[in-house]
Parts: C-alpha cells; sequence; structure tokens
C-alpha cells in the first residue's frame, strides 16, 4: 500500500527504512533495501541512480516497513528535484 499515493521523485533523494525483525533469526537488513528499492523502481516512484542517501534501521513498530523517501535539498533549502515526498508502508 501506497500511504501518499503514487508520486514519482524525479531529482535526487534519500530513502529511510524502518523494519521491524519478525522472529529472533539472523537478518541482512541491506538485502531487505535493495528488494524494496528495486520494487519502488518497479512501480515508477524512483530512479535508484539518484539516491544520494541511505538509512537502514531495525526498530519496533506497528508496521512491518516504513520507508520513507525525501527529495534533497540545495544549500540554499530549495528542492533539487520535483518538490515532492512519498512516504510508503507495507501493511499486513
Amino acid at each position: 500500500m501506497i500511504q501518499a499515493g503514487k508520486r514519482k521523485i524525479e531529482g535526487p533523494y534519500k530513502l529511510t527504512m524502518e523494519v521491524v525483525k519478525p522472529d529472533k533469526r539472523k537478518r541482512d537488513l541491506d538485502n531487505l533495501f535493495k528488494a524494496a528499492s528495486d520494487c519502488l523502481v518497479e512501480a515508477g516512484i524512483i530512479d535508484d541512480s539518484k539516491c544520494e542517501h541511505i538509512e537502514a534501521m531495525w526498530v519496533k513498530n506497528e508496521y512491518p516497513c516504513t520507508i520513507t523517501l525525501e527529495e534533497i535539498k540545495n544549500e540554499d533549502g530549495a528542492l533539487l528535484g520535483n518538490p515532492r515526498e512519498a512516504l510508503v508502508r507495507a501493511v499486513p
């Protein structure tokens, strides 16, 4: 489910991913990031070649996975790309 509707991020962006561990087994967080990024590319929301900042973390949250995309601003605070922000949540 895409919380904020389908929007295309045109310029450079930051991708933040918060994931809840489903159990106590070892998990590889960076593999989950790649899968999520590939899904966003396939959905036409991002161009992964424009990603300039990545954060991923394990959290205790009500959502299994929360992905936040934020366009990056220049030194003056102006957006470098299309002025949009998208929030994507995986809902059980």
